[in-house]
């Protein structure tokens, strides 16, 4: 995409936002709230140039990195992809130190990156203190597969059972997991589709079931159109896979979307949330009253939160 057009939209997008946080409600068919009368958390899974993992944090009118190191990957990776159960083994110690005797918590996770032509699997080992502030955070990493020059954008389904990959092809393409954590092997299942070549990010956020059929849900944004979707695949049979448009404007530079925010309004009345990182770094925020139910009717712009985030942004 040209230069100009994106520097024109990052402008058109930036005024747009302070115009969403500064101006009074006004009458609307979905819910409106000024950003003063929301309490929202966001995160942003991210990795600096140096290779360290980060996390972007908003809490409550606070933006702020979470670097997780002091140990780093060694590369910056084209993206990653974030199991979505626990794949967490934990163990805890005493710690004594020279005022008082504390709990160490170890906990070791399993997570995947695309670094050059190679699917990685990482093996992430924290220590935290009794409060669960992070002391520490070192990584291994491990080959998995090679020749995935061609492989843009990953996400993995629920239980972790199944690795979708967006490639260089228009394709959408399905892998199964195998072997034990630490140890994950891929393997090629099927293809999905064609046609998504001109989504800009791809993530899961659910899987729902109907009459015994389970079908994982997945949210895009797609570049060319400058609209967000979500892609609903029948886990049993992909090719019967289906999108459903939730809105459009606003989405064409996104680099990163996901629902990995919530909000809280007056009296209680709680929101799902997007979260989006484009390509200038700027992070913005919309809520959508019911996340679940298919629609983005309810989705409302709460504009931008955070400009210039430095480290790569990824949708997981």
């Amino acid at each position: 995409m040209p230069a100009r057009v994106l520097v024109t939209r990052r402008l058109a997008a930036v005024t747009a936002a302070v115009v969403v946080q500064l101006a009074a409600p006004g009458p609307t068919t979905a819910p409106a709230f000024a950003m003063a009368q929301l309490t929202c958390h966001a995160s942003v899974p991210g990795v600096t140039a140096r290779g360290v993992p980060t996390t972007f944090r908003y809490d409550d009118g606070r933006a702020f990195a979470q670097r997780r190191g002091p140990d780093a990957l060694g590369y910056q990776p084209r993206d990653l992809a974030l199991p979505h159960r626990s794949t967490t083994t934990t163990r805890t110690t005493a710690r004594t130190s020279a005022r008082a005797s504390s709990l160490v918590t170890t906990k070791r996770s399993y997570w995947f990156t695309l670094s050059g032509q190679q699917l990685r699997e990482v093996i992430e080992v924290d220590r935290l203190d009794g409060t669960g502030k992070l002391l520490s955070a070192d990584y291994r990493s491990r080959l998995v597969r090679k020749n995935w020059s061609g492989i843009r954008q990953m996400s993995i389904g629920q239980g972790r059972k199944y690795l979708y990959v967006l490639n260089n092809k228009d394709q959408l393409q399905r892998y199964v997991f195998g072997g034990k954590n630490g140890s994950a092997t891929v393997r090629f299942d099927k293809t999905v589709g064609t046609g998504f070549g001109t989504l800009g990010s791809f993530e899961y956020v659910r899987t729902f079931s109907v009459l015994g059929s389970k079908y994982d849900v997945f949210l895009a944004t797609d570049a060319d159109k400058d609209e967000l979707l979500e892609y609903t695949i029948p886990v049993s049979n992909p090719t019967a896979y289906y999108s459903t448009l939730l809105d459009q404007g606003g989405w064409a530079d996104m680099r990163a979307t996901g629902r990995t925010a919530s909000c809280v309004g007056v009296g209680g009345m709680a929101y799902d949330a997007i979260v989006g990182v484009d390509v200038f770094g700027d992070v913005y925020l919309w809520t959508d009253r019911n996340g679940s139910d298919g629609s983005g009717a309810d989705i409302v712009s709460r504009g931008l939160i955070k400009d210039g985030w430095r480290p790569l942004a990824y949708s997981n």
